[in-house]
């Protein structure tokens, strides 16, 4: 079993040098979308 823990960000950035996150479930408003989004991809994180 997989431990699970929270963790809050205020950077996306921060969060995306997590190598344990895997995976980006963008909320933000459509016009919010395009930094984090590339930066995600750039990471290596799954959207």
């Amino acid at each position: 079993m997989q431990k699970k823990s929270e963790e809050a960000y205020t950077d996306f950035r921060e969060m995306l040098k997590n190598e344990d996150i895997d995976t980006v479930f963008m909320t933000a408003p459509d016009y919010l979308h395009r930094e984090p989004v590339i930066a995600a991809a750039e990471a290596g994180k799954h959207l």
